[in-house]
Parts: structure tokens; C-alpha cells; sequence
């Protein structure tokens, strides 16, 4: 089995994290409960999700 880490598509999807992080900086104040916080939480499961289902034996 690989190490999720070592997959490629693991690796941008990281970057999507990040690069979703720094786009959130320049939502509305307003936003930070809402939107921004939805926002981080489905960049955030993009990885995760892969890190979970590499750990399957499928």
C-alpha cells in the first residue's frame, strides 16, 4: 500500500487548501462564520477524503 502523502492527487488537493485559505482572507468580515468557515471545511475534506479511502484495500 502507498503512502496517501506520496499520491499526487493528495498533494493538489493540499494546494487547493491552501490556495482556498488565502482566498478566504479576502471574504467579508460578515462572511467569517459562514461562508468562509463552509468554504474551509470543503476545501479541508478533499484531502481527507483521500487519506481515509487510500487506507481501504480498494
Amino acid at each position: 500500500m502507498t503512502n496517501y502523502k506520496n499520491l499526487e492527487v493528495w498533494k493538489k488537493s493540499m494546494e487547493l487548501v491552501r490556495e482556498i485559505y488565502l482566498l478566504t482572507k479576502t471574504y467579508p468580515k460578515e462572511e467569517l462564520y459562514a461562508l468562509t468557515s463552509q468554504t474551509k471545511r470543503a476545501a479541508v475534506s478533499v484531502p481527507a477524503n483521500i487519506a481515509e479511502g487510500s487506507g481501504r484495500n480498494y
